[in-house]
């Protein structure tokens, strides 16, 4: 799949800006973000849904949607689409739903027969056809959705926050559920969450998005390790972000004029002003021993300090800014302690400009 400068203008508000994007074949892309930030928009763009303003989206090098060309309608688009209400009719029994789609496009009823039974197999429902959807979980109805939208063996599958409604519990368990799924049969597959972890868990890739924009492209780890820009280091977990200025290649003045040492060379001067980012259990602390010859040192006061059982979560103020930092159970640090907190250069993320 490519969407090419795709854009969604609602009179003066720009839902999608100037979006570009390829998906391989059998890939499982995630576009992540807070509401409003046009994953939504753009997963209906795809679908047929929504008609963009401009650009260009193409499946296996077909042309679905382009200015000035006709647009192919969502019922010729060979896509399933799994929505966030389980969108069940109450009233049909599990095979009358997933059936549904395939008498719409006048399908042989032994065909229809083989192809429900097979999704319903792959989704771990075989045998409740006869069931009806209030006789289900929630849970079970969600795969009856999903096994409605693999029935027309579709080109691309299509997520919309199906997860969101269920319970925490389930949710997590559904998470690996679909993606097994979705390797077993191989299906490109686009899903919209602004779930971290669920997108974490289940992605290929993740997009992230803000305010109509890409922000970054990644495989799970690239995003979370190596953020590119201050939303995405903030939006994917937990982040510290702490600027500082540029003194050599890898050396960065930060708060009270300590010094940090990085790795990899940035791409500016010195005095250049930069943005560190370190994930909170990725610093190490330690009572401040003064003769410590350790580098990479940032001395600081604990503010604040919780005991949460599996960790200890700590606010560390470091000059006028404050750090956190989360350990395992050890030594405790308690409020008001002067602390050293280590942080290893190679989990140090540099990013070239200031939050805005």
């Amino acid at each position: 799949m490519e969407l090419k400068n795709l854009r969604k203008v609602y009179g003066k508000t720009v839902a999608v800006d100037r979006v570009d994007l390829e998906i391989g074949k059998g890939e499982f892309m995630t576009l992540l973000g807070p509401s409003g930030c046009g994953k939504t928009t753009t997963l209906r763009m795809i679908a047929g849904l929504i008609e963009p303003t401009d650009g260009e989206i193409r499946v296996g090098g077909k042309l679905l949607s382009s200015p000035g060309a006709k647009v192919v309608p969502p019922e010729k688009r060979n896509m399933g689409m799994v929505f966030q209400s389980f969108a069940v009719w109450p009233h049909m029994t599990v095979f009358e739903n997933v059936a549904f789609p395939l008498h719409n496009v006048r399908m042989a009823k032994d065909a229809i027969r083989t192809r429900v039974h097979a999704a319903l197999q792959q989704v771990k429902l075989a045998g409740l056809e006869a069931r009806y959807p209030s006789d289900l979980s929630g849970g079970q109805q969600q795969r009856v959705a999903l096994a409605r939208a693999m029935a027309v063996e579709p080109d691309v599958l299509l997520f919309d926050e199906p997860l969101s409604n269920l319970d925490a519990k389930l949710r997590e368990e559904m998470r690996f559920e679909l993606k097994e799924i979705q390797r077993r049969i191989g299906v490109t597959s686009v899903y919209v969450t602004h779930d971290q972890a669920e997108a974490m868990a289940i992605s290929d890739r993740i997009v992230v998005m803000s305010n109509g924009r890409i922000k970054q492209i990644g495989k799970p780890s690239e995003i979370y390790d190596n953020p590119r820009d201050p939303f995405t280091a903030e939006f994917i977990g937990l982040a510290n972000l702490l600027p500082g200025k540029l003194t050599g290649e890898r050396t960065v003045v930060v708060a009270d004029q300590q010094r940090l040492e990085i790795e990899g060379c940035v791409a500016a001067g010195a005095g250049a002003e930069v943005l560190l980012s370190i994930r909170p259990h990725h610093i190490k602390i330690e009572s401040n021993r003064e003769d410590s010859a350790k580098s990479n040192r940032l001395i600081g006061i604990v503010e604040k300090a919780a005991y949460l059982g599996d960790r200890v979560d700590y606010r560390v103020m470091i000059g006028e800014r404050v750090l956190r930092v989360q350990t395992e159970p050890g030594e405790f640090h308690a409020e008001g302690t002067k602390v050293a907190l280590l942080l290893p250069p190679d989990k140090i993320s540099v990013i070239s400009a200031l939050l805005q």
